[in-house]
Order: structure tokens, then C-alpha cells, then sequence
């Protein structure tokens, strides 16, 4: 149970394999990390779709709200909440997993959040110590809310990609929201046109 090199001229391969090994294997270490990281960004992107594909077929602001919170508790693994702008004040639209209220310290940094149009809570520079991350739900610069992405008592923050992801998602929720939006005053427009041209029917008929 020896090893040895029988003939002189094997050292020199021996020498080349070696060589070779070593060269090879931080850069078969590299090919490995971005593999890995390419699927990531697959998944990624494949989740984007299917979050984008599913907004679009909600109609109503609450189901807009309840689907981006789900998806979004997906993505992150951390529980979501969506708070919608309602008379002058922000209001839970939609949390999973389910969440009836917010103390007033967290409502504090969701109504800087949306009125101030950037970040806030926790590792933001606006109210810190809060245990949720808050961002705003923005369209054409304006703010329909915002949504919270609690934090975990021991465990790290959200990270670059994590939050770019976030930002990603509530960019297409906003979208989905405006869109949801419209159709509702469409719809509240039609209303009002049809309900005129009745009155107006019954006033000639009346006449």
C-alpha cells in the first residue's frame, strides 16, 4: 500500500496534474457560484411573473391588496401587511398571515412611509427600533399606501436583494392597485351616466 512514481519522467506529469488541479479549482468554484446565482435570478424573475400575471386579473382593490401580501410573505418568508390610504389616514387592508391592527409606534412609520414618499422603521434612518420595514406604494409620484415586511427578533435584516425584490413587487402592487382604481371609478362613471339617463327618460315621459 505504497505510492510511488516508477519512472522519472512520470514526476513531471504528476507536477502537471497537480498544477493543473489547483488552477482549476478556484475557477470550477466560480462557474459553481454563478450557476448558483443564475438559478436564483430565474427564480426570481419566475416569481415576478407569476406575481405580475396574478395582480392583473384582480379587479378590486382589496383583492389587489390580499394577493400582493401573499405573494409577498411568499417571496420574503416574513409576515406582510398592505395598508391602504383611506380618508386622510392609512388603514390594514390586507396582511398575511392575518393582522388585525398595528401598535401606534409601527403606524407611526407607515404614515411617514406614505407621506414622505421614502423608507421607514426598521434599519432605515426613520424610526429605527420599529419592528417592521416600511415602503411606499407609489405611482406616478403619487402614494397609495404602503407596505410593511416585519422584521425578525434574531434574525438578520433584509438584505440588498431582498429589498431590491421588495421594491420590484411594490412597484407592480402600486401598478395593479391604480389600475384597480380606475376601473372602480369607471365603473362608479357608468353608474352615474346610466342612472342620469334614466332620469332624464323618466322627466320627458313625465312631461
Amino acid at each position: 500500500y505504497t505510492f510511488t512514481i516508477a519512472e522519472p519522467y512520470e514526476l513531471l506529469a504528476l507536477v502537471i496534474f497537480l498544477a493543473v488541479a489547483v488552477i482549476s479549482s478556484p475557477l470550477l468554484g466560480r462557474v459553481r457560484e454563478q450557476a448558483a446565482i443564475s438559478a436564483c435570478r430565474m427564480r426570481a424573475t419566475r416569481r415576478l411573473y407569476e406575481f405580475t400575471r396574478r395582480l392583473s386579473g384582480l379587479a378590486t382593490l382589496d383583492g389587489v391588496a390580499e394577493g400582493a401580501a401573499s405573494e409577498i410573505h411568499a417571496s420574503l418568508g416574513r409576515p406582510v401587511v398592505v395598508l391602504l390610504a383611506q380618508a386622510d389616514d392609512l388603514a390594514i387592508t390586507a396582511a398575511w398571515p392575518p393582522e388585525d391592527a398595528l401598535d401606534a409606534a409601527a403606524m407611526t412609520a407607515a404614515r411617514w412611509s406614505h407621506s414622505h414618499a421614502e423608507p421607514a422603521g426598521a434599519d432605515t434612518g426613520t424610526l429605527p427600533i420599529i419592528p417592521w420595514y416600511f415602503v411606499p406604494l407609489l405611482i406616478g409620484g403619487k402614494a397609495l399606501g404602503v407596505i410593511g415586511v416585519a422584521k425578525d427578533k434574531d434574525g438578520p435584516p433584509l438584505d440588498g436583494e431582498a429589498r431590491a425584490l421588495l421594491a420590484t413587487l411594490s412597484e407592480q402592487t402600486a401598478a395593479a392597485l391604480d389600475r384597480a382604481s380606475l376601473s372602480r371609478e369607471m365603473v362608479s362613471a357608468k353608474t352615474a351616466t346610466e342612472a342620469e339617463r334614466v332620469r332624464n327618460t323618466l322627466l320627458a315621459s313625465i312631461s
